[in-house]
C-alpha cells in the first residue's frame, strides 16, 4: 500500500490540511493516510520508509515547509502542495485552494470542458477581449519573485536586475521610461530555513486596476497578477512556474518594436480559455477537498493528455 503523509504546520492552516487527508481517507483506500506534525520533520527529518511511489502533502512554504518540499524532491518522492487557488482565493463567501502534485503551481494545459468554469467562476473573472496594443497604456510591469520564493526556487541572483537590464537592452532608450516595477504589498521575508521573518509592507504610487490599465504587457515570474493581466487581454512573459505558462510569450518578442505596437503580442494566444478552463479544473474548495472531489479530480486530471502549445 502506497504511503501517504499529511504535513500539518500549526492552527493558521490545520483545517485546510486536514481536510486534505479526511478526503484522500474517505475516497481513495489504496493509500495509507496519516497526518503527521510537521515538528517532527524538523527536529527528526525525512521519514526512512517513505519510498519512490509513495508521498507527502502540505501546505504553503514557509515555516519549514519549503524544506519538506526540497527534501521530498531531493529524493524523488511524491509531494502535494497546496496554497491558495488562481480564483476567488480570498473570496469572503467562499475560499479556494489549488493543490498541486510535484509543483507550486499548475503549468501544464490539458483540454478540459468549460463546466466548471462555467459555474464558479465565470460571473466573477470576466475574460475581456484580447486587447489591440495600440489600446494598452505605456508600462510594461514587471511583478518579481517575493524574497520567499526566491528563497524556495534558489534564485541565487538579482531577478528584478536582470530582467530591467534585459528590457532596456532589447528596447529603444525612449522606451526605458516605460518600464514599471510592482512589488507585493506585504512581502514575506524569510531566513536561510524559510522562517518568517517579517512581511514587508511595500508601498505603490497606484492600484494594481490602475497599473494593469496602463500596461501593454506584464512579466511577473509567479505572481497572480500575469493570470489577472490574461483575463484583461494584456500579454503577459513568466517564469516555468506561473499558472501562466503555457500562454507565455518570450522576452525577445519586445524586441519586434513597428510604428510603437508590438506585432506579436496583437493576437490571442490559441489557448487562452483553454488555460482557464484547466485552471478551474485544478482549485477547490474546502468542501469539495473534505469530500474526497478534490483527490478524485487530481487523479483523474493526471490522466488526460496535454495539449500542444
Amino acid at each position: 500500500m502506497r504511503k501517504l503523509r499529511v504535513y500539518v504546520i500549526g492552527k493558521r492552516t490545520l483545517e485546510r490540511t486536514l481536510a486534505f487527508a479526511k478526503g484522500v481517507i474517505s475516497s481513495d483506500k489504496e493509500w495509507d493516510t496519516k497526518v503527521v506534525p510537521l515538528k517532527e520533520f524538523l527536529t527528526s527529518g525525512f521519514p526512512d520508509d517513505l519510498n519512490r511511489g509513495d508521498a507527502i502533502a502540505t501546505w504553503g512554504i514557509l515555516r519549514g515547509t519549503g524544506l519538506l518540499l526540497n527534501e521530498a524532491k531531493k529524493r524523488e518522492i511524491d509531494y502535494f502542495f497546496m496554497d491558495h487557488g488562481y480564483f476567488k482565493s480570498f473570496d469572503a463567501n467562499e475560499v479556494w485552494y489549488r493543490i498541486v502534485k510535484n509543483n507550486h503551481s499548475c503549468t501544464s494545459l490539458k483540454f478540459v470542458n468549460k463546466k466548471r468554469w462555467e459555474s464558479f467562476f465565470s460571473k466573477s473573472n470576466k475574460i475581456s477581449p484580447w486587447k489591440n496594443q495600440s489600446q494598452c497604456g505605456p508600462y510594461i510591469l514587471v511583478c518579481p519573485p517575493t524574497n520567499a520564493i526566491m528563497w524556495y526556487q534558489k534564485i541565487n541572483y538579482d531577478w528584478t536586475d536582470y530582467i530591467v537590464k534585459k528590457l532596456k537592452y532589447i528596447l529603444p532608450r525612449n522606451k526605458h521610461k516605460s518600464i514599471k516595477i510592482r512589488l507585493k504589498p506585504n512581502e514575506p521575508i524569510v531566513d536561510n530555513m524559510g522562517n518568517l521573518i517579517r512581511l514587508e509592507p511595500n508601498k505603490s504610487d497606484s492600484s494594481l486596476e490602475d497599473d494593469l490599465h496602463n500596461s501593454y504587457c506584464v512579466i511577473a515570474y509567479n505572481s497572480n497578477i500575469a493570470l489577472q493581466a490574461t483575463l484583461r487581454g494584456i500579454p503577459v512573459i513568466t517564469s516555468e512556474i506561473s499558472p501562466c505558462k503555457a500562454i507565455s510569450y518570450k522576452i525577445e518578442d519586445l524586441n519586434k518594436i513597428e510604428n510603437d505596437l508590438i506585432k506579436p503580442f496583437c493576437q490571442e494566444p490559441p489557448k487562452r480559455k483553454d488555460l482557464l478552463y484547466w485552471l478551474a479544473n485544478n482549485q477547490w474548495n474546502l468542501n469539495e477537498i473534505v469530500k474526497g472531489t478534490a483527490w478524485k479530480m487530481l487523479m483523474q486530471n493526471e490522466t488526460k493528455d496535454e495539449i500542444e502549445i
